[in-house]
């Protein structure tokens, strides 16, 4: 392993509630994300902080654009246009 000192390029090694911290969720939902797949976590343990957040960050990305989330967002749209429509009395 690189020392992050003299290589920048050197993965970050954390532990899960530094990495729990870092991604501001608790210690357990690191523990889920690790059963689901998402993040993994390196043979000694540690997790690599760099790869963590950009596995989790596409996770999340996924996540938003699944046809769940979306219907969601098109029933949110709904709503505030016919909010918009019953306040200014002319729909959109």
């Amino acid at each position: 392993m690189a020392n992050r000192a003299n290589d920048p390029h050197a993965p970050t090694l954390v532990s899960g509630p530094n990495l729990a911290l870092h991604f501001g969720v608790v210690r357990q939902h690191i523990d889920q994300l690790v059963q689901k797949g998402v993040i993994e976590r390196g043979p000694d343990g540690l997790f690599d902080q760099d790869m963590g957040r950009w596995k989790y960050l596409t996770h999340l990305r996924e996540r938003k654009s699944s046809p769940r989330a979306r219907f969601a967002m098109n029933q949110q749209d709904v709503k505030m246009r016919k909010g918009t429509a019953g306040c200014c009395g002319a729909g959109l």
